[in-house]
């Protein structure tokens, strides 16, 4: 079937995507962007110096095959130079109103001597938590060893809450440079189909004009997520681990 063009704004509207809160722990990290039943959601990236805008460029249903593309921007980051260079590395992320929905923070600062030998952590929190307090909804880490041949694939598990909790809420297994990302709900089902893919796509002509036009930086990820996933929790992981 042919793609149905839809309004970029008209469309998030009608899907609910204009203005987002989070959920509370347990719950999907944006409920409303939690995947509906036989429908399979696909993002890309738009880098840009301070900020990334993750897109919903099409919705695909999984019986039909019918695809409507919609190219709204539905989440955008925020993160200070001086946090990535001397602290957490603290993003926030906004709806399209300019709400901040969800913050994604690194849990040592970078300067921290652990991160010599420690992995990758970040902690995802509501706007108003107190980081201090220990409140995280996700916490996402880097294993410390990896996964494949001489552990040469890098994985990454999403815990609900803290590590401590031991609930697993994502499981993720990167190919290395140029080869995708798949998620898993957890690890004893990596064996079986990805209910979400993070690749590199080639950009297209559009997107070269949209960046020659100032619009974001020419870095063309794609994320495609399925029925029932938290997509913003998928999103949130690939910010982190994004080549």
């Amino acid at each position: 079937c042919g793609a149905e063009e839809l309004t970029g704004p008209a469309a998030l509207r009608s899907l609910k995507l204009w203005s987002l809160r989070p959920g509370s722990l347990g719950d999907p990290l944006v409920p409303a962007m939690a995947v509906p039943r036989q429908q399979v959601f696909t993002f890309d990236l738009a880098d840009r110096v301070h900020e990334i805008h993750w897109n919903l460029e099409s919705i695909r249903d999984e019986v039909t095959g019918e695809e409507n593309v919609v190219r709204g921007g539905v989440l955008v980051l925020h993160k200070k130079s001086s946090s990535d260079r001397f602290g957490h590395g603290t993003m926030k992320i906004a709806d399209r109103t300019g709400k901040t929905v969800f913050v994604l923070r690194k849990t040592r600062v970078r300067w921290n001597p652990v991160n010599i030998v420690g992995k990758t952590s970040y902690r995802i929190y509501a706007p108003a938590t107190q980081f201090s307090s220990g409140g995280a909804l996700f916490t996402v880490n880097q294993d410390r060893t990896g996964n494949g041949i001489f552990w040469t694939r890098e994985v990454w598990t999403v815990f609900q809450g803290r590590k401590r909790s031991g609930i697993v809420a994502l499981y993720v297994i990167c190919g290395g440079p140029g080869k995708p990302c798949n998620f898993y709900w957890d690890a004893q089902r990596a064996s079986g189909t990805p209910i979400a893919t993070m690749w590199e796509a080639h950009s297209s002509a559009e997107t070269l004009a949209r960046s020659d036009a100032g619009s974001y930086s020419i870095q063309d990820v794609r994320v495609e997520i399925h029925a029932a996933v938290d997509s913003a929790l998928v999103l949130a992981v690939c910010t982190v681990i994004r080549p």
